[in-house]
């Protein structure tokens, strides 16, 4: 009986944190015009168009997409704490509070996916 109740507890105190429903990374799809531009992720080469990158939701990305032939383009995504997750912590207690405050799940991406059309040099 203990453990049951131990377990519906903790069920209870967890189930809505944005850890658990969301984590502290964000999948963003990048794409250009034309395709199999070079990505850099904060000047970092991770790939080509089209792609898919996982980032962390907290922080600043920089993100540039460049093509021989082709101006480069740059764009930065940028997280910031949602409200929402924030006040439905509030709303279950202390623990989902603590628990999304510390690994920083609270944060979402300002986009979740990136399409840039580049332009050719003159």
């Amino acid at each position: 009986m203990k453990i049951s109740i131990a377990l519906l507890l903790c069920l209870l105190l967890f189930s809505n944190c944005a850890t658990i429903w969301k984590g502290s990374n964000e999948n963003v799809d990048i794409e250009s015009v034309p395709d199999s531009a070079k990505v850099y992720l904060n000047g970092n080469y991770v790939g080509k168009t089209p792609m898919s990158i996982e980032l962390k939701s907290s922080g600043t990305h920089q993100i540039t997409i460049g093509k021989d032939g082709y101006e480069s383009k740059t764009t930065y995504l940028t997280g910031s704490v949602y409200a929402l997750w924030v006040l439905w912590d509030v709303v279950w207690g202390v623990a989902p509070v603590l628990f999304d405050w510390i690994t920083a799940s609270w944060y979402e991406l300002n986009e979740g996916n990136i399409e840039m059309i580049l332009d050719k040099k003159n």
